[in-house]
């Protein structure tokens, strides 16, 4: 209870939020599936699966920048309403033509308008906190969301082989809900800038050439390499840690056959999800004042161990066991990086920056699955495994350089102030 008690006392809206994901995170009944889909319904091999993952994750980048800008410029709510409706509408049609191949367009169009809404929710979490308890926001939103995982892959599991369709009407119905309880509940704190706002800010800050006052956000992230380089190993990892839903469903098929492979690979998600749901609240309790970037090099290690385990447990429940290893590095990325992001934001460019996790999960959900497939043509799933968990180990060791520039970068800013001090004095 003592690891439960940091969550007590948070803004209202931000339990309103966390509810809201867990709906949705119950609605994800589809993508886990999806590589399944492609090989067992329509024919496809690994590596044409992964090049359809490339359309899905150019969406998933996209949507995320484009829910950020639209998210700044419109406000939260407007977006999120807008683009659950038509996340919404194109689920329902899917399962209509499911299982055809014309259902492909109607999901990579549902999984882009879901992803307009991911930074906005990010960026209405950090409009409603502050740098008190912004580590704790994020936490509960990921924890809770988790509840929602650790149940809704499992059902779509028991759905997939027999009745596909409900899959994507189950999807549709629990992002309907989510929508209700964002127009009824969810107050949006954002106030939305005039035109003429905008334009007198964006010539104050060319005057004064300010990083912040540059309103593009590629040119602002290219002055600030730590979080370059903070995003660019969160796309790579993302790229490992996407082989759980684009490999292991087609390796328990291989080991279990169809029906009961498709089982398992809904139950991976369930183990990952309990283990988050019950491990969050005293991993978060004992990392959340360290350094996130400490925190990442020690997630990038655990999912090189659990990963590179996957290639040498031949048994369906080994590899649910092993997922408590990488569950445990997926709860400190996943926890720290909004954190970390939110550090650098400038006010001006809140969802715009939150939506750069998205844009690396999102490069990391083409890269990983294209890459992987083509190498599993000519190589066993144990080899593909080992060369997962390699690039792990090389990211814990790009993250560990980022670390130590990080320091110097806060000791010469330190030195920095000290001297403009004494000189005033």
């Amino acid at each position: 209870m003592g690891a439960l008690s940091q969550f007590r006392g948070l803004p209202k809206q931000v339990y309103y939020l966390s509810v809201i994901r867990v709906i949705m995170a119950l609605g994800s009944l589809v993508f886990p599936f999806l590589s399944l889909m492609m090989t067992s319904y329509l024919g496809f091999n690994e590596f044409q699966s992964g090049c359809v993952m490339i359309f899905v994750s150019a969406g998933n980048i996209i949507g995320s920048f484009g829910g950020g800008k639209l998210g700044d410029m419109y406000g939260r709510k407007k977006v999120f309403v807008s683009a659950s409706v038509v996340a919404i509408f194109m689920a329902f049609l899917a399962g209509f033509l499911a299982p055809s191949v014309y259902m492909l367009p109607c999901i990579l169009l549902s999984y882009f308008a879901s992803s307009l809404v991911m930074p906005v929710v990010a960026a209405m979490i950090t409009d409603h906190s502050d740098e008190t308890n912004r580590a704790e926001c994020f936490s509960i939103l990921f924890l809770t969301q988790n509840i929602g995982y650790a149940i809704g892959p499992s059902v779509g599991g028991m759905l997939y082989y027999s009745h596909m369709k409900w899959i994507f009407y189950g999807e549709a119905m629990m992002y309907s809900i989510a929508i209700i309880i964002a127009i009824f509940m969810i107050r949006d704190v954002y106030v939305i800038p005039t035109r003429e706002e905008r334009l007198a800010v964006k010539l104050a800050h060319r005057e004064k050439k300010s990083v912040e006052g540059d309103e593009n956000t590629f040119v602002l992230l290219l002055k600030m390499p730590i979080l370059l380089g903070f995003i660019l190993c969160l796309a790579l990892l993302t790229a490992c840690y996407q082989e759980i839903g684009f490999v292991l469903p087609m390796q328990f098929e291989d080991m279990c056959g169809a029906e009961l492979g498709s089982k398992y690979a809904g139950y991976i998600w369930t183990a990952n999800g309990l283990t988050i749901v019950f491990a969050t609240p005293l991993i978060i309790s004992l990392s959340k004042r360290r350094n996130q970037l400490k925190n990442v090099m020690v997630a990038a290690l655990l999912y090189a161990v659990g990963f590179g385990l996957n290639g040498y447990i031949n048994w369906p429940f080994g590899i649910l066991l092993v997922a408590i290893i990488w569950s445990a590095g997926e709860i400190l990325i996943s926890t720290g990086a909004g954190v970390f992001i939110a550090g650098y934001s400038p006010e001006t460019h809140r969802a715009r920056f939150q939506s750069l996790y998205e844009v690396a999960r999102g490069l990391g959900r083409g890269i990983g699955p294209t890459v992987c497939g083509w190498y599993l043509l000519s190589h066993n799933y144990r080899q593909l495994w080992t060369m997962v968990a390699l690039v792990c180990v090389a990211m814990t060791g790009v993250v560990y350089w980022l670390y130590r520039a990080q320091q110097k970068e806060s000791l010469e800013n330190n030195n920095t102030v000290s001297k403009t001090k004494e000189a005033d004095l």
